[in-house]
């Protein structure tokens, strides 16, 4: 409501019957949100400012700056308009996939999130996970791929550095 301007509207309705026992009825309304729309935009300005003061960047639970630019790397190559700067790791340690029938190990993924500034001016961090092939002998891949991602949420700019 906050983004929609002066809202108003005529609402008609009728019903026809078809029978001549009972005449259609018709009546109407009027909805007008125009005299309302500076508060409600107030309040929403208000809400979104409390809501950017109180939400914080997820803590890192593992540094390791390699695999953090390997994910920056892999989150930047998905074709995406946003252009992400960091990456931050939400778990202490991977968590390996295997295959549900064999339980032959196929890869292990980490969590993360990664910020942005975007073209709007604000700023978000995306929810990833992130994966390592397994290559056989108790040993993965030392490239980091993309695995999936998860929600995005606006930060303030003052926490995304």
């Amino acid at each position: 409501l906050a983004r929609s301007g002066d809202i108003s509207h005529n609402i008609t309705c009728e019903m026809r019957f078809p029978t001549n026992i009972q005449d259609n009825i018709k009546s109407s309304l009027s909805l007008d949100l125009g005299s309302g729309s500076a508060s409600i935009k107030a309040l929403s300005t208000k809400l979104h400012d409390q809501l950017m003061a109180s939400r914080t960047l997820p803590k890192a639970a593992m540094s390791n700056t390699s695999i953090e630019q390997q994910m920056v790397a892999a989150a930047n190559n998905l074709g995406w308009n946003d252009k992400f700067s960091k990456a931050i790791i939400t778990s202490s340690s991977w968590t390996v996939a295997k295959n549900d029938l064999t339980g032959v190990i196929l890869y292990r993924w980490l969590p993360a999130v990664c910020t942005i500034k975007g073209t709007d001016g604000k700023c978000y961090y995306q929810e990833f996970s992130f994966k390592q092939d397994y290559t056989g002998g108790g040993n993965y891949s030392g490239s980091v791929k993309f695995n999936s991602y998860g929600g995005k949420k606006e930060i303030g700019c003052d926490k995304v550095k």
